[in-house]
């Protein structure tokens, strides 16, 4: 359960979910114009575990930048940072993470996009230099996108390929459905249905079909209220 509530400068977070978790967080953006101050604290009653989260944001329309430090009890300091910088139709970001308390680098990852009229190219490196991908995004009509994306992954003497393929069809203005495959032998898709105004429904499963009578296949329904 979530609640929002937005002042003029800002906005209070309040969470809860089952496990008994409670979070708070408020977000300040009366400092400076593209500049947004964030803090998060978090607190589970049962296991007394507690964490704080505080970070900053600016952007404009060249650059997005985030920076935030995190401490959770009995697991020390993190420190995550990311920067995005727009050229022209060119996308250049980085992101990086580190660990005070191991003294090591939980995330180091690069990405390049490039937005032409009917096609999009990123291509990324996570985990810098084991985890490479590329992504191809081609708008065919109005109502269909057609995606491909490929990850090829490194480590020591292990190696491996995933290449996936989906597609996006807007059947009319009400109904939107979507699917895609990849090498895994995963086939997922799912429909989106708008009921009324501020209203949608959307139903989605995913097929192993590597080991179809095995089982473990999925079923999502979701139902999305806005007032």
């Amino acid at each position: 359960m979530e609640t929002k509530y937005k002042a003029n400068a800002g906005a209070l977070l309040l969470k809860w979910t089952t496990d008994g978790v409670l979070f708070l967080g408020y977000e300040f953006n009366g400092l400076m114009k593209g500049i947004d101050l964030l803090s998060e604290c978090s607190y589970n009653p049962e296991t007394a575990a507690k964490s704080v989260k505080i970070g900053s944001k600016f952007v404009n329309k060249r650059l997005n930048a985030y920076c935030e430090i995190s401490n959770v009890l009995d697991s020390g300091t993190n420190v995550l940072g990311s920067v995005v910088v727009k050229c022209r139709e060119l996308f250049l970001g980085y992101q990086g993470g580190y660990d005070m308390v191991s003294n090591n680098i939980t995330k180091n990852d690069v990405g390049v996009a490039y937005a032409c009229p009917d096609i999009d190219l990123h291509f990324r490196c996570t985990s810098i230099p084991y985890v490479y991908g590329l992504s191809v995004l081609y708008k065919a009509r109005r109502d269909l996108d057609i995606a491909v994306n490929g990850i090829y992954g490194k480590r020591e003497n292990t190696q491996k390929w995933t290449v996936g393929a989906g597609a996006k069809c807007k059947i009319d203005e009400k109904s939107t459905l979507r699917f895609k495959f990849d090498t895994d032998l995963q086939l997922a898709t799912s429909l989106l249905q708008k009921i009324a105004d501020g209203v949608t429904l959307i139903l989605s499963f995913n097929i192993d079909c590597a080991n179809v009578t095995r089982g473990g296949h999925k079923v999502g329904l979701a139902l999305n209220v806005e007032a």
